[in-house]
């Protein structure tokens, strides 16, 4: 599918929340291995609500006659919130999000986010998950493996993608994570220099693991 990149951040990057305000999950690789939801007493509130529907299409109202389903569809990366963390995973009293407007016209939404400075892998929110699953588009939550002058480090690849015999613990992980929260997979975006052969083969077993 071609992607549209949507940049756009509205609000200040933090604001004064209340001590108990729970926060859509963000990780690194090693810190994702050791989070489980029934110690996590915040991981109730990122629960999205709403299962996916089916999309709604009527031909009247086509734009273009020649588009027909299942032969192309958009991607929407999209920036909800500000930062990587302190995003409130059941909204705000404040405004601070990018409000997504044009649900209609995306097949996906990427839940964009992740820094060499707070966390990789970034969840989407509650609030965002139902948002999309009312409008039928699935939801993905992001891992990105930053470049090197951002802060990237090889390293958090080989952990990513860590083997423990023929099984990538992370993957499974990022399956538990989707699963109880109720969002439709990840988007895999590694920009860090440094791979070597070896890895890159490692990363494509990964894949296909997660993928299966």
């Amino acid at each position: 599918m071609p992607e549209i990149g949507c940049w756009a951040l509205a609000g200040p990057a933090a604001h004064a929340f209340p001590a108990n305000q729970p926060f859509a999950s963000y990780w690194f690789p090693n810190e994702l291995l050791i989070w489980d939801p029934v110690t996590d007493p915040d991981a109730p509130h990122h629960r999205g609500a709403v299962p996916l529907r089916n999309r709604f299409t009527n031909p009247a109202t086509q734009v273009n006659a020649n588009a027909r389903d299942g032969e192309a569809g958009v991607v929407a990366i999209n920036v909800m919130y500000p930062s990587t963390s302190n995003n409130p995973s059941q909204g705000s009293s404040q405004f601070g999000v990018h409000a997504f407007g044009f649900w209609q016209y995306v097949d996906l939404l990427v839940f964009w986010g992740g820094s060499a400075g707070e966390g990789l892998i970034l969840a989407p929110s509650a609030d965002v998950i139902d948002s999309g699953h009312r409008n039928g588009v699935p939801v993905l939550g992001t891992i990105f493996l930053p470049p090197n002058v951002y802060g990237g480090q090889i390293q958090w690849l080989h952990d990513l993608v860590q083997k423990d015999g023929n099984d990538f613990p992370v993957a499974d992980k990022l399956i538990e994570a989707a699963t109880y929260y109720g969002f439709d997979g990840w988007f895999f975006n590694q920009e860090t220099n440094g791979a070597d052969s070896a890895l890159a083969a490692q990363t494509q077993e990964f894949l296909l693991y997660f993928q299966a």
